[in-house]
């Protein structure tokens, strides 16, 4: 992550919101598996 901090803001800014896309969609599927594991 430190190697980000010399390219500009836009890349970094870029790469906050693919993490966070990643994140919730990493969250929505757990929540998909979890539900149907407790549903069968």
């Amino acid at each position: 992550m430190s190697k980000n901090k010399k390219s500009g803001n836009k890349k970094a800014g870029l790469d906050t919101k693919l993490n966070l896309v990643t994140a919730i969609l990493n969250l929505v599927i757990t929540l998909i598996l979890l539900y149907e594991k407790l549903t069968s």
